[in-house]
């Protein structure tokens, strides 16, 4: 099994930060450097964190939360995650082969794409909010 240095380089090589970061956050403008809303802290209705999608970074500039770091750190803290297991799921959505055999490592399924509509709702209903208005209810399936 590769060490979770080695995973993690591997995963840097292959993975697309754009499609990451887009999985939780509405990323605005062109180019490397792009805006959303702050998943970390209440918004204020103006996009907060600037997201580098060329080198996987990401910073909040309100002074408040100032939270930033990698791809990594990022995935890590919106999905509640240890260090690791944000490597291994990474890695198993890059296609990187983690050489563990005696756990398997959980690939995207109905479960991330449960989380990620979740998200979506919640950051729909903070800018209805923000703008005044009600929120709305969960679609029951």
């Amino acid at each position: 099994m590769p060490s979770i240095e080695t995973l993690a380089a591997a995963v840097r090589e292959r993975i697309n930060y754009e499609e990451v970061f887009s999985m939780f956050l509405t990323l605005t403008g062109n180019g490397r450097e792009r805006m959303a809303f702050c998943v970390f802290h209440q918004n204020t209705g103006t996009p907060s964190m600037s997201v580098n999608v060329e080198d996987g970074l990401y910073h909040c500039h309100n002074p408040e939360c100032g939270e930033s770091g990698d791809v990594f750190t990022f995935y890590q803290r919106v999905r509640s995650l240890t260090f690791v297991e944000a490597v291994r799921e990474l890695a198993a959505r890059t296609g990187v082969d983690t050489g563990n055999t005696d756990r398997p490592v959980r690939r995207a399924a109905e479960s991330d794409f449960e989380l990620i509509r979740d998200r979506q709702m919640e950051l729909l209903n903070q800018r209805l909010a923000a703008n005044g208005r009600a929120p709305l209810a969960p679609v029951e399936q």
